[in-house]
C-alpha cells in the first residue's frame, strides 16, 4: 500500500486515514497500545460506521471496483467525510461498499430504512425538514441561553 497511513503524525498526536486486519489483531483494537493522541480514531470495535460489518468480513480496497483515488490496497476501513445533517459534517470509518454510496448520512439512513433509493422529491423534502428542525433547535437553544 503506497498511501500514507496518517494524514499527519507529529509524534504526540496523529490522524489515521485507514486501517486493516493487522490493526485489530491486538486485544482492544487499534487504539489500545498507542502512546499518541488520535484525532478521529478508527472504531475500537473494528466495524464500518455505515453498515456495521467487522473488518474480518470486509473486502480490502484495491483492485477492480475500488472507488478511491490513490492506492489504498489492503485497507479495510477508510476515513471519509460526509454531511451528517444539512450544513454539519462528520468523519466516518467506511468499508469499500459503503464509501461508494453517495450522499449525506441522513439520506443513506433513510434509504436503508426504506430499502430503496430516495426519489429527488423525497430527498429535497427530507433535507428541508431537517433544515427546519435544525433552525428550531438553534432558536430553542438561543431562547434558553437568553433566560440564563
Amino acid at each position: 500500500m503506497t498511501s500514507k497511513k496518517y494524514e499527519f503524525d507529529t509524534g504526540l498526536c496523529c490522524s489515521p486515514q485507514w486501517v486493516d486486519d493487522k490493526d485489530y489483531e491486538s486485544v482492544g483494537g487499534p487504539c489500545s497500545e498507542r502512546k499518541k493522541i488520535l484525532i478521529n480514531p478508527p472504531p475500537n470495535d473494528g466495524k464500518c460506521m455505515i453498515c456495521g460489518r467487522h473488518v474480518r468480513e470486509l473486502e480490502a480496497f484495491g483492485g477492480s471496483g475500488d472507488p478511491l483515488l490513490g492506492d489504498f490496497s489492503g485497507a479495510k476501513l477508510v476515513k471519509n467525510w460526509r454531511e451528517d445533517y444539512p450544513g454539519y459534517g462528520t468523519s466516518n470509518w467506511e468499508c469499500q461498499d459503503c464509501i461508494a454510496r453517495s450522499g449525506p448520512l441522513w439520506a443513506i439512513d433513510e434509504e436503508d430504512r426504506l430499502g430503496r433509493p430516495l426519489t429527488e422529491r423525497e430527498y429535497i423534502d427530507m433535507r428541508h425538514k431537517l433544515e427546519v428542525w435544525l433552525l428550531e433547535m438553534h432558536e430553542e437553544t438561543n431562547r434558553s441561553e437568553s433566560k440564563v
